[in-house]
Protein backbone atom coordinates (compact mmCIF):
# COMPACT_ATOMS: atom_id res chain seq x y z
CA UNK A 1 0.00 0.00 0.00
CA UNK A 2 1.70 3.82 -1.22
CA UNK A 3 2.01 6.00 1.28
CA UNK A 4 0.55 9.73 0.95
CA UNK A 5 1.61 12.87 2.18
CA UNK A 6 -1.46 15.33 3.22
CA UNK A 7 -0.95 18.88 4.19
CA UNK A 8 -4.51 19.44 4.05
CA UNK A 9 -7.92 17.28 4.41
CA UNK A 10 -10.68 19.50 3.07
CA UNK A 11 -14.79 18.12 3.07
CA UNK A 12 -14.13 15.36 6.03
CA UNK A 13 -17.91 14.46 6.85
CA UNK A 14 -19.58 16.32 4.11
CA UNK A 15 -21.12 15.29 1.25
CA UNK A 16 -18.31 16.55 -1.42
CA UNK A 17 -15.39 15.00 0.47
CA UNK A 18 -14.94 12.73 -3.11
CA UNK A 19 -12.42 10.04 -1.84
CA UNK A 20 -13.53 6.80 0.16
CA UNK A 21 -11.21 5.01 2.44
CA UNK A 22 -11.75 1.82 4.34
CA UNK A 23 -10.05 1.20 7.29
CA UNK A 24 -8.28 3.57 9.97
CA UNK A 25 -6.18 6.13 8.76
CA UNK A 26 -2.55 5.77 10.56
CA UNK A 27 1.05 7.59 10.73
CA UNK A 28 4.10 5.75 10.05
CA UNK A 29 7.04 7.04 11.57
CA UNK A 30 7.90 9.76 9.24
CA UNK A 31 4.65 10.91 9.61
CA UNK A 32 3.12 9.92 6.61
CA UNK A 33 -0.39 8.70 6.36
CA UNK A 34 -1.83 5.27 4.91
CA UNK A 35 -5.30 5.64 3.50
CA UNK A 36 -7.18 2.21 3.17
CA UNK A 37 -9.72 1.54 0.30
CA UNK A 38 -13.22 1.63 1.21
CA UNK A 39 -15.65 3.72 1.92
CA UNK A 40 -14.78 6.96 5.00
CA UNK A 41 -18.50 7.62 5.66
CA UNK A 42 -18.94 5.22 8.38
CA UNK A 43 -15.75 5.84 9.94
CA UNK A 44 -16.20 9.51 9.78
CA UNK A 45 -19.40 9.11 11.76
CA UNK A 46 -17.96 7.17 14.64
CA UNK A 47 -15.34 9.62 14.92
CA UNK A 48 -17.77 12.47 15.56
CA UNK A 49 -20.24 10.67 17.33
CA UNK A 50 -17.07 9.58 19.33
CA UNK A 51 -18.40 5.56 19.36
CA UNK A 52 -16.64 3.06 21.40
CA UNK A 53 -15.75 -0.50 19.90
CA UNK A 54 -16.24 -3.13 22.97
CA UNK A 55 -18.96 -5.48 22.60
CA UNK A 56 -20.11 -7.12 25.66
CA UNK A 57 -21.63 -10.87 26.16
CA UNK A 58 -23.51 -10.85 28.67
CA UNK A 59 -25.04 -14.40 30.44
CA UNK A 60 -26.22 -17.21 28.58
CA UNK A 61 -26.54 -20.52 29.26
CA UNK A 62 -24.30 -23.79 28.71
CA UNK A 63 -25.14 -27.41 28.57
CA UNK A 64 -24.42 -30.18 29.53
CA UNK A 65 -22.26 -28.71 32.01
CA UNK A 66 -22.58 -25.10 34.41
CA UNK A 67 -26.27 -24.00 33.42
CA UNK A 68 -27.22 -20.78 33.88
CA UNK A 69 -24.40 -18.13 33.47
CA UNK A 70 -24.57 -14.34 35.29
CA UNK A 71 -20.89 -13.92 33.44
CA UNK A 72 -20.07 -10.65 31.37
CA UNK A 73 -17.03 -11.25 28.90
CA UNK A 74 -15.84 -8.74 25.93
CA UNK A 75 -14.19 -8.57 22.85
CA UNK A 76 -13.39 -5.23 21.23
CA UNK A 77 -14.44 -5.09 18.30
CA UNK A 78 -11.78 -3.05 16.10
CA UNK A 79 -9.19 -6.05 16.57
CA UNK A 80 -8.81 -9.88 16.83
CA UNK A 81 -8.95 -12.00 19.45
CA UNK A 82 -10.35 -14.34 22.20
CA UNK A 83 -12.83 -12.48 24.71
CA UNK A 84 -12.56 -11.26 28.17
CA UNK A 85 -13.85 -11.54 31.49
CA UNK A 86 -15.66 -8.04 32.37
CA UNK A 87 -18.01 -9.26 35.34
CA UNK A 88 -21.16 -10.62 36.50
CA UNK A 89 -25.07 -9.87 35.97
CA UNK A 90 -27.28 -9.54 39.08
CA UNK A 91 -28.74 -12.65 38.39
CA UNK A 92 -28.26 -15.59 35.37
CA UNK A 93 -30.55 -14.56 32.55
CA UNK A 94 -30.61 -15.88 28.79
CA UNK A 95 -32.88 -14.36 26.24
CA UNK A 96 -33.19 -11.68 27.58
CA UNK A 97 -32.93 -8.05 25.82
CA UNK A 98 -29.58 -6.54 25.24
CA UNK A 99 -29.48 -2.66 23.72
CA UNK A 100 -27.38 0.28 24.67
CA UNK A 101 -26.07 3.98 24.76
CA UNK A 102 -22.41 4.95 24.20
CA UNK A 103 -22.09 4.66 27.58
CA UNK A 104 -24.31 2.17 29.06
CA UNK A 105 -25.23 -1.62 28.36
CA UNK A 106 -28.48 -3.50 29.59
CA UNK A 107 -30.55 -6.61 29.91
CA UNK A 108 -33.86 -6.80 30.44
CA UNK A 109 -35.93 -9.88 31.37
CA UNK A 110 -34.84 -13.15 30.32
CA UNK A 111 -34.99 -16.90 31.66
CA UNK A 112 -33.72 -17.18 35.00
CA UNK A 113 -33.21 -20.44 37.28
CA UNK A 114 -35.48 -18.53 39.59
CA UNK A 115 -38.12 -18.95 37.14
CA UNK A 116 -39.14 -18.45 33.43
CA UNK A 117 -39.72 -14.62 32.57
CA UNK A 118 -38.32 -12.41 34.67
CA UNK A 119 -39.10 -8.08 34.57
CA UNK A 120 -35.36 -7.54 35.71
CA UNK A 121 -33.68 -4.40 33.86
CA UNK A 122 -29.74 -3.80 34.87
CA UNK A 123 -27.22 -2.11 33.06
CA UNK A 124 -23.35 -1.97 33.27
CA UNK A 125 -21.41 0.77 32.18
CA UNK A 126 -19.47 -0.04 29.13
CA UNK A 127 -16.40 1.73 29.42
CA UNK A 128 -15.36 0.09 32.62
CA UNK A 129 -14.87 -3.49 34.12
CA UNK A 130 -17.35 -4.21 36.44
CA UNK A 131 -20.71 -6.03 38.03
CA UNK A 132 -24.16 -4.95 36.71
CA UNK A 133 -26.49 -2.45 38.44
CA UNK A 134 -30.36 -2.83 38.53
CA UNK A 135 -32.04 0.09 36.80
CA UNK A 136 -36.18 -0.77 37.24
CA UNK A 137 -38.34 -3.19 36.63
CA UNK A 138 -40.28 -4.30 32.81
CA UNK A 139 -44.09 -4.13 32.93
CA UNK A 140 -43.73 -7.26 32.01
CA UNK A 141 -41.95 -10.71 33.03
CA UNK A 142 -40.84 -12.01 29.72
CA UNK A 143 -37.96 -14.00 28.43
CA UNK A 144 -36.72 -14.28 24.55
CA UNK A 145 -37.58 -10.40 24.20
CA UNK A 146 -35.59 -8.22 21.74
CA UNK A 147 -34.46 -5.07 22.06
CA UNK A 148 -33.25 -1.89 19.44
CA UNK A 149 -31.85 1.36 21.04
CA UNK A 150 -30.62 4.81 20.14
CA UNK A 151 -27.77 6.98 22.32
CA UNK A 152 -31.02 7.89 24.18
CA UNK A 153 -33.96 5.55 24.67
CA UNK A 154 -33.81 1.46 24.90
CA UNK A 155 -36.65 -0.17 23.79
CA UNK A 156 -37.68 -3.80 24.55
CA UNK A 157 -40.37 -5.62 22.55
CA UNK A 158 -42.01 -9.55 22.59
CA UNK A 159 -41.21 -12.30 23.92
CA UNK A 160 -42.69 -15.21 26.03
CA UNK A 161 -45.15 -14.83 29.07
CA UNK A 162 -43.84 -16.52 32.78
CA UNK A 163 -47.20 -17.37 32.55
CA UNK A 164 -47.75 -20.98 31.87
CA UNK A 165 -47.96 -22.08 29.13
CA UNK A 166 -45.34 -19.29 28.23
CA UNK A 167 -47.73 -17.73 25.20
CA UNK A 168 -45.88 -15.55 22.92
CA UNK A 169 -46.70 -11.80 23.74
CA UNK A 170 -47.11 -8.64 21.58
CA UNK A 171 -46.03 -5.29 24.14
CA UNK A 172 -43.32 -2.81 23.27
CA UNK A 173 -41.85 -1.34 26.25
CA UNK A 174 -39.23 1.66 26.40
CA UNK A 175 -36.74 3.10 28.83
CA UNK A 176 -34.59 6.70 29.01
CA UNK A 177 -31.44 4.99 29.68
CA UNK A 178 -29.09 7.62 30.88
CA UNK A 179 -31.45 7.57 34.68
CA UNK A 180 -33.08 4.61 36.56
CA UNK A 181 -36.90 3.85 36.46
CA UNK A 182 -39.12 1.47 35.03
CA UNK A 183 -40.20 0.06 31.31
CA UNK A 184 -43.10 2.67 30.13
CA UNK A 185 -45.44 1.46 27.42
CA UNK A 186 -44.52 2.13 23.63
CA UNK A 187 -47.14 0.43 21.49
CA UNK A 188 -47.70 -2.85 20.35
CA UNK A 189 -46.16 -5.16 17.31
CA UNK A 190 -47.95 -6.46 14.23
CA UNK A 191 -47.73 -9.92 15.75
CA UNK A 192 -46.89 -11.50 19.16
CA UNK A 193 -43.13 -12.66 18.74
CA UNK A 194 -39.57 -13.81 20.08
CA UNK A 195 -36.58 -14.59 19.56
CA UNK A 196 -36.13 -12.17 16.62
CA UNK A 197 -33.01 -10.63 15.09
CA UNK A 198 -33.24 -6.91 16.14
CA UNK A 199 -30.91 -4.01 14.17
CA UNK A 200 -31.25 0.15 15.05
CA UNK A 201 -30.27 3.50 13.67
CA UNK A 202 -31.00 6.12 15.17
CA UNK A 203 -34.55 6.55 14.09
CA UNK A 204 -35.57 3.06 13.79
CA UNK A 205 -35.74 -0.31 15.08
CA UNK A 206 -35.67 -3.11 12.65
CA UNK A 207 -37.03 -7.00 14.10
CA UNK A 208 -36.45 -9.78 11.44
CA UNK A 209 -37.83 -13.27 11.42
CA UNK A 210 -38.42 -15.12 14.93
CA UNK A 211 -41.14 -17.26 16.47
CA UNK A 212 -44.52 -16.07 16.02
CA UNK A 213 -46.49 -19.10 16.50
CA UNK A 214 -43.72 -20.83 14.38
CA UNK A 215 -40.76 -19.81 12.39
CA UNK A 216 -41.65 -16.70 10.20
CA UNK A 217 -39.66 -14.60 7.98
CA UNK A 218 -41.41 -11.04 8.08
CA UNK A 219 -39.93 -8.51 8.96
CA UNK A 220 -41.51 -5.00 10.68
CA UNK A 221 -40.04 -1.85 12.21
CA UNK A 222 -40.52 0.94 15.04
CA UNK A 223 -39.68 4.43 15.08
CA UNK A 224 -37.41 4.46 18.03
CA UNK A 225 -38.15 8.60 18.62
CA UNK A 226 -42.03 8.26 19.06
CA UNK A 227 -43.84 5.73 20.49
CA UNK A 228 -46.80 3.46 18.72
CA UNK A 229 -47.00 0.35 16.92
CA UNK A 230 -44.70 -1.43 14.83
CA UNK A 231 -44.97 -1.93 10.55
CA UNK A 232 -44.37 -3.77 8.32
CA UNK A 233 -41.12 -3.89 6.47
CA UNK A 234 -40.84 -6.72 4.38
CA UNK A 235 -39.32 -10.57 4.04
CA UNK A 236 -36.56 -12.32 4.48
CA UNK A 237 -35.33 -13.92 1.53
CA UNK A 238 -35.37 -17.69 2.79
CA UNK A 239 -36.45 -20.34 5.21
CA UNK A 240 -38.40 -18.50 8.37
CA UNK A 241 -36.16 -18.51 11.31
CA UNK A 242 -35.77 -17.82 14.94
CA UNK A 243 -32.87 -17.62 16.94
CA UNK A 244 -31.59 -15.57 14.65
CA UNK A 245 -29.01 -12.48 15.39
CA UNK A 246 -29.23 -8.99 14.05
CA UNK A 247 -26.29 -6.37 13.97
CA UNK A 248 -26.34 -2.58 12.68
CA UNK A 249 -24.50 0.05 11.61
CA UNK A 250 -26.87 2.40 10.55
CA UNK A 251 -27.11 1.93 7.38
CA UNK A 252 -27.69 -1.86 6.72
CA UNK A 253 -29.59 -4.01 9.29
CA UNK A 254 -27.65 -7.39 9.02
CA UNK A 255 -29.38 -10.94 10.12
CA UNK A 256 -26.78 -13.68 11.07
CA UNK A 257 -27.93 -17.59 11.51
CA UNK A 258 -31.02 -18.94 13.22
CA UNK A 259 -32.85 -22.25 12.99
CA UNK A 260 -36.07 -23.74 11.74
CA UNK A 261 -36.51 -26.66 13.69
CA UNK A 262 -34.37 -29.20 13.81
CA UNK A 263 -31.95 -27.39 11.72
CA UNK A 264 -29.66 -24.32 12.00
CA UNK A 265 -28.39 -21.90 9.08
CA UNK A 266 -24.98 -20.10 8.40
CA UNK A 267 -27.00 -17.63 6.31
CA UNK A 268 -26.45 -14.21 6.61
CA UNK A 269 -28.63 -11.69 4.70
CA UNK A 270 -29.50 -7.95 4.98
CA UNK A 271 -31.53 -5.21 4.59
CA UNK A 272 -31.51 -1.34 4.40
CA UNK A 273 -32.48 -0.12 7.81
CA UNK A 274 -34.15 3.32 6.36
CA UNK A 275 -36.46 1.89 3.63
CA UNK A 276 -38.48 -0.95 3.28
CA UNK A 277 -38.14 -3.79 1.39
CA UNK A 278 -37.02 -7.88 1.36
CA UNK A 279 -33.53 -8.87 2.69
CA UNK A 280 -30.61 -9.56 -0.03
CA UNK A 281 -28.13 -12.43 0.56
CA UNK A 282 -24.88 -11.25 2.07
CA UNK A 283 -23.03 -14.27 2.64
CA UNK A 284 -21.92 -17.16 5.26
CA UNK A 285 -21.11 -18.24 8.99
CA UNK A 286 -18.31 -19.87 9.66
CA UNK A 287 -20.51 -22.39 11.04
CA UNK A 288 -24.30 -22.96 11.32
CA UNK A 289 -25.94 -21.82 14.46
CA UNK A 290 -27.60 -19.23 16.50
CA UNK A 291 -25.72 -17.19 17.58
CA UNK A 292 -24.99 -13.83 19.81
CA UNK A 293 -24.15 -10.62 18.06
CA UNK A 294 -22.78 -7.58 18.47
CA UNK A 295 -21.24 -4.89 16.22
CA UNK A 296 -19.81 -1.10 15.32
CA UNK A 297 -20.29 0.77 12.79
CA UNK A 298 -17.75 -1.88 10.53
CA UNK A 299 -17.70 -5.20 12.09
CA UNK A 300 -20.35 -7.55 12.78
CA UNK A 301 -19.11 -10.05 15.47
CA UNK A 302 -21.07 -13.44 16.12
CA UNK A 303 -20.23 -15.26 18.93
CA UNK A 304 -21.06 -18.63 20.32
CA UNK A 305 -24.64 -20.16 18.99
CA UNK A 306 -25.68 -23.88 19.93
CA UNK A 307 -25.77 -26.55 17.15
CA UNK A 308 -25.48 -29.10 17.68
CA UNK A 309 -23.95 -28.21 20.80
CA UNK A 310 -23.01 -25.10 22.79
CA UNK A 311 -19.71 -23.00 21.01
CA UNK A 312 -17.34 -21.00 21.51
CA UNK A 313 -16.42 -19.47 18.18
CA UNK A 314 -16.47 -16.10 17.18
CA UNK A 315 -16.50 -15.01 13.83
CA UNK A 316 -16.99 -11.77 12.12
CA UNK A 317 -18.15 -9.47 9.16
CA UNK A 318 -17.27 -6.14 7.58
CA UNK A 319 -20.93 -4.91 7.36
CA UNK A 320 -20.84 -2.46 4.19
CA UNK A 321 -19.14 -5.61 1.64
CA UNK A 322 -21.18 -9.03 0.99
CA UNK A 323 -18.26 -11.82 1.83
CA UNK A 324 -18.22 -14.96 4.42
CA UNK A 325 -17.51 -14.69 7.84
CA UNK A 326 -14.08 -14.92 9.02
CA UNK A 327 -12.65 -16.15 11.99
CA UNK A 328 -11.88 -13.80 14.75
CA UNK A 329 -11.42 -15.97 18.23
CA UNK A 330 -12.60 -18.14 20.86
CA UNK A 331 -14.90 -17.32 23.95
CA UNK A 332 -14.16 -17.91 27.48
CA UNK A 333 -16.98 -20.48 27.74
CA UNK A 334 -18.88 -22.22 25.40
CA UNK A 335 -22.57 -20.73 25.48
CA UNK A 336 -26.13 -20.13 23.83
CA UNK A 337 -28.92 -17.69 24.35
CA UNK A 338 -26.75 -14.82 25.90
CA UNK A 339 -27.88 -11.10 25.62
CA UNK A 340 -25.26 -9.12 23.98
CA UNK A 341 -24.89 -5.05 23.49
CA UNK A 342 -21.88 -2.80 22.27
CA UNK A 343 -20.53 1.09 22.72
CA UNK A 344 -20.39 1.65 18.75
CA UNK A 345 -23.62 0.02 16.57
CA UNK A 346 -25.41 1.64 14.39
CA UNK A 347 -28.14 3.25 16.27
CA UNK A 348 -25.67 5.47 17.96
CA UNK A 349 -24.23 7.23 15.06
CA UNK A 350 -26.70 10.47 15.13
CA UNK A 351 -27.17 11.35 11.46
CA UNK A 352 -26.17 8.45 9.36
Amino acid sequence: MANLRVNKIVGIGSTDAGVTFDGPISLNTQGYMYFPTGDTSERVTANRYNLGSRGLIMGGITYPGAGYKNTIEYVTISSLGNSVDFGDLTNSPNGGAGFSSKTRGFVAGGNTPEGYGINVIQFVTIASLGNATDFGDAGYSRANARGVSNDTRGVYSGGESASSPNPSINNIEFITMSTSGNGQDFGDLIDKGSSYATASSPTRGVNMGGYRDGEVNFIDFITITTTGNSQEFGDLINTARNGNGGVSNGHRGIVMGGYSQPARTNVIQYVTIQSTGNAIDFGDLTDARDPAVTSSMTRGIACTGDYPSNVNIIDYIEIMTTANAVDFGDMLTKTSSAQTCSDGHGGLAGDV
